[in-house]
């Protein structure tokens, strides 16, 4: 048999790499393309989730300063949503340990 030393590639394998990175690409793109749907679909929805992420970020910032005010540290455990209030209205349930 006669055997000799490749140091490149074969078409096929090139082949191959560009239709998978071809797909790659197309599955990144169909996934944009959605996300963008539906956010232009519900502008509602999506300005609601980044107001309520505000808040719970000011609310963070209250009760840092609140503990740093009183010579205390603060570690919070968890935020979650602990129940509606009214129509778009939610509370919250803030879990925080006070280590000194």
């Amino acid at each position: 048999m006669f055997m000799r030393n490749s140091f490149g590639f074969s078409l096929v394998e090139v082949i191959v790499a560009i239709s998978i990175a071809v797909f790659s690409i197309l599955a990144i793109w169909k996934v944009y393309t959605l996300f963008i749907k539906i956010s232009l679909s519900n502008p509602a929805l999506f300005q609601a989730s980044f107001l309520a992420e505000e808040g719970i970020e000011a609310m963070k910032f209250m009760i840092f300063q609140e503990a740093k005010e009183a010579g205390k540290k603060v570690k919070i455990l968890r935020i979650k949503k602990a129940g509606d209030i009214g129509k778009r209205k939610f509370r919250y349930r803030v879990d925080l340990k006070v280590l000194n």
